[in-house]
């Protein structure tokens, strides 16, 4: 369907096209000019928000722990964690 909007829109205009819809939720188009319903009233959507900065916050404060607890930490070559994010291939898996 984003292909379909990419082929028949027009370069250096802004589309008309209908919302996307993936599983049935409308997403907002990034072609278009944003409309009514994209807005919703912050009492609507402030527990969701303040959820989402909790989240991020405590991602933030565990990786910044995570970096203090791993700095003095010294492998002996070879014997590297595969998940060690200061390991050069910690996301190859098999």
């Amino acid at each position: 369907m984003i292909a379909e909007v990419l082929v028949n829109s027009n370069v250096g205009t802004i589309g008309s096209a209908a919302p996307l819809v993936a599983d049935a939720s409308p997403m907002i188009d990034p072609f278009g000019r944003a409309a009514p319903s994209d807005f919703l009233p912050f009492e609507q959507v402030r527990q969701g928000v303040g959820e989402e900065l909790r989240r991020a916050a405590g991602r933030r404060a565990f990786f910044a722990w995570f970096d203090r607890a791993r700095a003095d930490v010294v492998y002996a070559a070879g014997h590297e964690h595969p998940g060690d994010p200061s390991h050069p291939d910690h996301e190859h898996r098999h």
